[in-house]
């Protein structure tokens, strides 16, 4: 799995991007490498590069935006910024589609994945901060 994870990650990132032929296809085959990326969910650094700054607010913020309001659900998108939850992910895919990313579009995939799948996630240390 890693070695396929490898060959398939340096196909498609390790040629450099650029160049000056006269048509630019390189450029053009590099865009569309980016743009594949990130229709299956995956980051690269160009993208990194082009995230708008960061707007922190504080709960007091967040509470006064919501004076007046009625009650309403509310869900945290963790996100691997809490918990490692890749360990879901890898059962989710050896379980629904493997070899593929199909699982991911399978409403059951998405209700282990929130519902008990959870248990498997590791907490991160950043978390206790």
């Amino acid at each position: 799995m890693i070695d396929r994870f490898r060959d398939k990650y340096a196909q498609t990132y390790s040629r450099p991007c650029g160049g000056f032929s006269p048509v630019h296809a390189e450029q053009r085959r590099c865009g569309a490498r980016l743009h594949a990326a990130a229709a299956v969910g995956r980051t690269n650094v160009a993208q990194l590069a082009e995230q708008a700054p960061i707007h922190w607010v504080s709960v007091a913020q967040i509470e006064n935006s919501l004076l007046g309001r009625p009650p309403m659900a509310v869900g945290f998108d963790i996100d691997d910024t809490v918990l490692f939850s890749s360990p879901g992910f890898w059962r989710g895919q050896k379980t629904f589609s493997p070899g593929s990313e199909d699982y991911l579009k399978n409403p059951q995939f998405w209700e282990k994945m929130n519902n008990g799948w959870d248990e498997f996630s590791m907490p991160k240390e950043v978390r206790a901060s």
